[in-house]
């Protein structure tokens, strides 16, 4: 990607964390009182230093707290059970669905999209995205393949709030999605490889330093162009 590209990605990207401060006081008293240790908007984590393990000592009343937990806990039951298929897949013309041959191969495509649900980790992360949704009003959930290479399945993640931001079109649909992670070099390494990833980070890494490093993570139109 061009520097220029970089340059306007990382300037759109302070514009909205620049105005989504005023929301983000909300979602600190929502995180301190309700949804414990899923917010920390404002809070700065490059350490273990940083991090408040006493957050919820303002808690005396726990009844929101667990109120918050029964109904995203009803959600996922209802919804997307883990004990159970709760979904099934069919044509939309309908010729198609009175052939039976199509028929096996649609019912075979759904048992396999259901076993590779059963063997991701969407039923952890489906759960973090509930209780977002019921203390915030709102989630993000990502999906991801596994290791390049031969199939490694899915990774679903559901992204914090504090590190997802968004831009919207005239249809109010997301148009840019910003990621702002934290992460050591080794992490950055892990991820992109040797290959990849400035000579920096690998200085970095091999002189054992473990600070860590923003990274900005992007989804934007790239207008059906394969990059690479």
């Amino acid at each position: 990607m061009s520097d220029e590209r970089n340059r306007d990605l990382i300037k759109r990207f302070r514009q909205q964390a620049a105005d989504r401060t005023t929301v983000q006081t909300m979602w600190d008293a929502i995180e301190r009182y309700i949804t414990p240790y899923r917010g920390r908007m404002f809070s700065d984590q490059r350490s273990e230093h940083g991090v408040d393990l006493f957050n919820s000592r303002h808690i005396y009343d726990s009844t929101a707290v667990m109120a918050h937990k029964n109904l995203a806990a009803s959600i996922h039951g209802s919804l997307t059970s883990p004990t159970m298929r709760w979904f099934d897949m069919r044509f939309r013309s309908e010729r198609l669905n009175k052939s039976k041959g199509a028929v096996k191969w649609m019912q075979a495509a759904a048992d396999r999209v259901h076993y590779e649900l059963q063997d991701s980790n969407f039923d952890l992360e489906i759960n973090k995205a509930y209780q977002d949704l019921a203390g915030f009003g709102t989630s993000l959930l990502t999906l991801e393949e596994g290791p390049r290479g031969e199939w490694g399945g899915l990774n679903f993640t559901c992204v914090p709030l504090k590190e997802a931001f968004f831009e919207c079109d005239h249809n109010d649909q997301v148009l840019r999605f910003y990621r702002r992670v934290q992460w050591t070099p080794q992490q950055i390494l892990t991820k992109f490889g040797p290959k990849d990833v400035p000579e920096d980070i690998v200085r970095l890494d091999k002189d054992g330093n473990t600070s860590k490093i923003d990274v900005l993570f992007c989804i934007f139109p790239r207008h059906n162009k394969i990059m690479k």
